[in-house]
């Protein structure tokens, strides 16, 4: 018997009670799980993206720090290569007597002491050339035939006219005759040139040999974190120093990390591994010296927070899951035959099936209630509908033939006074082309039942409006339509341009004595049909432009120039919608131009 009882056990699930279970628990889990998702999401990337802040404005500081302190003793170099004094000296060095030579060296060589007793992280600093050299101390000589300053002199020959200071890093310093030469050093080299007298060649150069206290100094001020590590290097991937003992001064980086990207540009970050150990790599160049500040930091600590914070969301759902569940099948238990009918009805009155009605519940008084209601309802929409949404489309219907009418007795009432004046003048032949084109419209307006009409029949009723008027005027109006032909193609209201036109000739082209221009365009573009009529008549002051846009917008007619307009306005808005319409741009005396916007129907 174990079968049948599992059989009876999963039989629910089949049903609606099963389906039930499963939306309630679907609507209820999706928002959370949704939350939880994105709020990982954001602690994670906050997590990392604040880490690569704190590492690139440490870089960015430490590295600003560094190039400020080089940049101070670059300029107390500058002070010493650019004063008189010294380019003096050194230029008449070779014509100078012993004595001059060396009283001069002694000046020099109170300038140089001064540098260093205001730079005590300056160990040593001289001027040399292959032949001499001033230094401040005698504790140490200077060999100028090392190999190093050797190679240093050849540089600065080949270097470019304007002065710029060498730095090199780490090395021993092999120049100096005495037996304190084991320690390492920083070097930078200044060449000395008469730039008073656009010289190029090279007087001497001075030569300054750090040690790393002020460099140290500024590194450790640095707030690093705990496990963080700060990096100098050359642009060749030597170390010129490091925070972390694994990576010595003069050592090559690049024979361990992955230094790749960092001398491909001069700032960034990447991550990488090194030693089992995934780090972030931030990375900035000098402006002065060249060198690259590589900042080191472990995602290690990183990653365990948001794996800590990925195990608690995990517990959280799986709590909201089950009590769904269970909350599911509590409410579904209770009210799913009712409901799902309750729902089923509802869907179809949701489908436009106004008729249907609940059998009333007997049994629970809350459907009871439900299905009264629904049923009342259904009787009122029914009701409402009939006379409310039909009633309103008969409205608008209505409102539409009156606006549309109201055209042809203003237009009509223009067209009879052209042929009474051509009829005064006895000018037979313009009264027949007038008679004939004026049949022409009527038989248009008239007898052309559908309510929009291709665009091509609307221009061509538009040029038999200004055949006549051009007689009136005897043929002073130049008329230029140039319409898309796929907008010829297309639906439009049908009288919806010629009060517009109309508009133009009587209160624009008809004040002005010249020539009278009117150009009609015509194209599409955005999914929407642009007309432009431009006239160049007398056009219309600001004030007067203004006026007649209110009056529009506010469906008046007020004035006689905007009894047709109007008109063109209301159908637009009624038959297009209110995004629809037209716009106006004139400037007095030279002409207005009215834009008329309109969807593309085919």
């Amino acid at each position: 018997m174990p079968g049948l009882k599992v059989r009876k056990w999963w039989k629910p699930i089949e049903s609606l009670f099963a389906k039930m279970v499963l939306y309630y628990s679907l609507i209820t889990l999706f928002p959370f799980a949704l939350f939880g998702g994105i709020m990982f999401s954001l602690f994670s990337r906050t997590m990392k993206s604040d880490m690569l802040t704190h590492a690139q404005k440490i870089s960015n500081q430490t590295n600003m720090s560094l190039d400020n302190y080089f940049n101070e003793i670059v300029t107390s170099l500058e002070m010493v290569a650019t004063h008189p004094f010294v380019l003096s000296s050194l230029s008449d060095y070779d014509t100078n007597s012993s004595y001059t030579n060396y009283t001069n060296a002694q000046q020099i060589i109170q300038m140089l002491q001064n540098i260093k007793s205001l730079k005590p992280d300056i160990s040593e600093i001289f001027i040399f050339r292959p032949d001499f050299f001033i230094k401040p101390t005698i504790t140490k000589s200077v060999n100028v035939n090392s190999p190093f300053l050797k190679n240093v002199w050849k540089e600065a020959e080949q270097a470019p006219p304007h002065m710029k200071p060498i730095f090199y890093s780490t090395h021993v310093p092999d120049y100096y005759n005495s037996a304190f030469t084991n320690h390492k050093v920083v070097s930078m080299s200044y060449p000395i040139r008469d730039i008073m007298h656009y010289g190029t060649e090279n007087l001497a150069i001075c030569f300054i040999d750090f040690n790393f206290e002020k460099i140290t100094q500024i590194i450790e001020h640095s707030k690093l974190g705990q496990s963080d590590r700060i990096i100098l290097l050359t642009d060749s991937g030597s170390v010129i120093y490091s925070t972390d003992t694994g990576f010595q001064a003069g050592s090559d980086i690049t024979e361990g990390l992955d230094v790749g990207p960092i001398f491909q540009s001069g700032g960034g970050y990447y991550s990488t591994e090194f030693q089992e150990e995934k780090l972030l790599v931030t990375y900035s160049t000098s402006q002065v010296t060249g060198w690259k500040l590589v900042y080191l930091s472990k995602t290690a600590e990183i990653q365990k927070n948001v794996n800590q914070t990925y195990v608690i969301t995990s517990y959280l759902l799986l709590g909201v899951i089950v009590f769904s569940i269970l909350l599911s099948v509590v409410i579904s238990r209770k009210n799913a035959k009712p409901m799902m009918e309750l729902m089923n009805h509802m869907r179809e009155v949701g489908r436009g099936n106004f008729s249907i009605r609940i059998p009333e519940d007997d049994k629970h008084l809350e459907f009871k209630i439900l299905s009264s209601g629904f049923n009342l309802m259904t009787n009122k929409i029914n009701v409402l509908f009939d006379e409310v949404y039909a009633g309103k489309i008969k409205q608008r219907e209505a409102e539409f033939k009156a606006l549309e009418s109201n055209i042809h007795p203003h237009f009509l009432n223009n067209t009879l006074q052209v042929i009474h004046s051509l009829a005064v003048l006895e000018r037979s032949r313009d009264i027949e082309q007038v008679v004939t084109a004026l049949g022409n419209l009527l038989e248009y307006s008239l007898y052309e039942k559908e309510k929009r009409v291709l665009i091509f029949k609307e221009l061509n009723y538009i040029e038999d409006y200004l055949k006549i008027q051009n007689i009136r005027y005897d043929h002073a109006i130049q008329v230029d339509i140039e319409v898309e032909e796929q907008v010829k193609l297309c639906y439009i209201s049908k009288l919806l341009l010629q009060p517009i036109v109309e508009n133009a000739v009587f209160h624009g082209l008809d004040k002005v004595a010249d020539e009278k221009i009117l150009r009609i365009r015509g194209f599409a573009a955005d999914g929407q049909i642009h007309f432009t009529v431009e006239d160049n008549g007398i056009g219309m002051t600001e004030r007067e432009l203004q006026a007649v846009v209110a009056r529009l917008d506010n469906n008046e007619a007020a004035s006689e120039r905007s009894i047709g307009l109007s008109n063109v306005q209301q159908r637009i808005k009624i038959e297009y919608g209110p995004q629809y319409g037209m716009n106006f741009h004139s400037v007095y005396r030279k002409g207005t131009k009215v834009e008329l916007v309109i969807p593309i129907l085919k």
